[in-house]
């Protein structure tokens, strides 16, 4: 019998390629560190767990229900949920809306905040993902655009501090922007086409994904050949260089996500 559980709770990405890079990652981490813990995964998304080959999957793919029911089973009291999400966007709240009717069955819940947060430290953030660009960018990159999914008031404000942070630190202008929110792709494409920024032509613009997986949403939103943030940069005549990893193959981003764990 498990007193001591761990529960990854993840959106899941329909790409076998983008959860191996995550997390699978995030599921054998934790079991090597953990050893004597019951270590389990879920998927949160019902799209996704639509989408995907279970028969392929490397790991267990299981919903939020049935995980919790297992661990229960199992023996376990003491439960952290490690809530494996960028920012605290609508998939985080619907992870705390899965969790909150369960709390009863287990002595004590944990439940981890997004990596983004009020809890976080917005220097520890930058730090991480100013290696990261660092390594992405080129001697020939004039801006690196940070491409975030969905934004709102929160959000945008849990990014200002540490965007501050990246640009203070980088020799080489920063921008985010989201596909959903303000400030948008179509703001960014327009600044070039208007002349707001220098450099119109012949500019070597690298952009790097602000989501946790390297999935669907990379693929088609960032590098798709029709509609993408590439694609409108390269018809405004941009040079552009798209990252294809997800911030969460990174084993920085993944040690900011376990912060809480001892």
């Amino acid at each position: 019998m498990e007193r001591f559980g761990i529960l990854i709770i993840t959106h899941g990405s329909s790409e076998l390629a983008a959860d191996r890079g995550f997390s699978d990652l995030l599921y054998a981490e934790l079991k090597e560190r953990f050893p004597e813990a019951l270590v389990c995964q879920a998927y949160s998304a019902p799209k996704t767990l639509q989408r995907i080959d279970r028969e392929r999957a490397q790991t267990p793919v299981n919903t939020v229900p049935e995980m919790l029911e297992y661990m229960r089973a199992e023996g376990v009291e003491d439960l952290y949920v490690l809530a494996a999400n960028l920012n605290p966007c609508k998939k985080y709240s619907r992870v705390l809306g899965m969790i909150e009717p369960c709390r009863d069955a287990f002595s004590s819940v944990w439940v981890s905040p997004p990596l983004l947060s009020r809890e976080a430290d917005p220097a520890k953030v930058a730090g991480v993902l100013g290696g990261i660009l660092k390594d992405a960018a080129s001697p020939e990159t004039d801006l690196i655009v940070l491409a975030a999914h969905t934004a709102n008031e929160e959000i945008v404000e849990l990014w200002r501090p540490v965007v501050e942070l990246l640009q203070k630190e980088s020799e080489i202008p920063v921008r985010l922007v989201f596909h959903n929110g303000k400030p948008g792709f179509s703001d960014l494409v327009s600044d070039f086409s208007s002349g707001v920024s220098s450099g119109v032509k012949g500019q070597n613009i690298l952009i790097v994904p602000m989501m946790l997986f390297g999935g669907r949403h990379l693929q088609k939103d960032l590098m798709g050949e029709d509609g993408s943030l590439a694609a409108l940069l390269k018809g405004a005549g941009q040079n552009v260089t798209v990252s294809p990893k997800g911030l969460g193959e990174y084993s920085g981003i993944r040690e900011l996500l376990y912060r809480d764990l001892k």
